[in-house]
């Protein structure tokens, strides 16, 4: 397993992103988002915290994607549809409101 690996736990993983997001470290933050993904795979939760944080970066294509893909694995999410509307740097495509 990945703890047994690395040694980190999910939640410490978790935790030390969500402290490296309030001091505004958001590059290393977004490279905790990939071991969390290693460990967890890509839950909706996660990709949307990865969202939030590439939106802090000023990577909004990149954000958008990550919000799209936790729409695929939770279409009934409300977050992603609103941090997708927060963003409103581009028009919604017919296939996504369709959605």
């Amino acid at each position: 397993t990945y703890e047994a690996t690395h040694g980190q736990s999910f939640q410490s993983l978790a935790l030390r992103a969500e402290c490296l997001s309030r001091l505004g470290r958001h590059e290393r933050e977004l490279d905790l988002y990939g071991q969390l993904e290693e460990f967890a795979g890509r839950p909706s939760s996660i990709l949307v915290a990865k969202a939030n944080c590439l939106r802090r970066l000023n990577r909004t294509n990149e954000a958008i994607d990550a919000l799209f893909e936790a729409l695929a694995e939770n279409p009934s999410d409300g977050e992603p549809w609103w941090l997708l509307a927060d963003l409103k740097s581009r028009p919604f495509e017919d296939t996504e409101v369709q959605r």
